[in-house]
């Protein structure tokens, strides 16, 4: 697997990731349209050059170079406490049960777990999500607690890894 920068030409993979109903089963958006998928690859691409943080990575399966899906370390002040670094995944559905997003999380936190002010990695999830839930605990994060976001119908759980201990 290799984790790399977003390029434009790549939005089909996007659309496949994004516009896909099992994929996209426990995003608080649901499945993206065309205008919104190619909305998240700008923000995805410029995400690498305006933050501290790495930003937006296509996981790429390295025999057959074919992008599966994205992780992502972000600092969203609006989700996230000061110190912490959120970190993101999804894969297309043909890339699950294969350790992709287990091996693309453990390598975000071990590559950037130096960051300064970052204290904490922290992965908010749909607590039916299941098969993120695991690959979570695989890293060695942790249910902290739950957390309610305005519009939701039950609370989201917070997972945290502190990198400080």
């Amino acid at each position: 697997m290799i984790l790399r920068q977003w390029r434009l030409e790549e939005q089909p993979f996007v659309n496949a990731i994004l516009g896909d109903p099992d994929v996209m089963q426990f995003s608080d958006r649901g499945v993206l349209g065309e205008k919104d998928q190619a909305a998240w690859l700008q923000n995805a691409i410029a995400s690498n050059d305006q933050y501290s943080l790495p930003g937006f990575f296509a996981i790429e399966r390295r025999q057959d170079r074919r992008i599966i899906g994205y992780i992502s370390l972000s600092r969203d002040l609006t989700r996230v406490e000061r110190g912490e670094a959120e970190i993101g995944f999804r894969l297309a559905k043909q890339a699950w049960g294969q350790g992709y997003a287990s091996e693309a999380v453990a390598a975000m936190i071990e590559t950037f777990a130096h960051l300064p002010a970052t204290a904490k990695i922290v992965a908010i999830v749909d607590p039916h999500n299941l098969k993120s839930v695991k690959v979570l605990e695989k890293a060695g994060m942790a249910y902290c607690r739950d957390i309610m976001f305005p519009g939701y119908d039950y609370p989201d759980h917070l997972y945290v890894r502190d990198l400080k201990t």
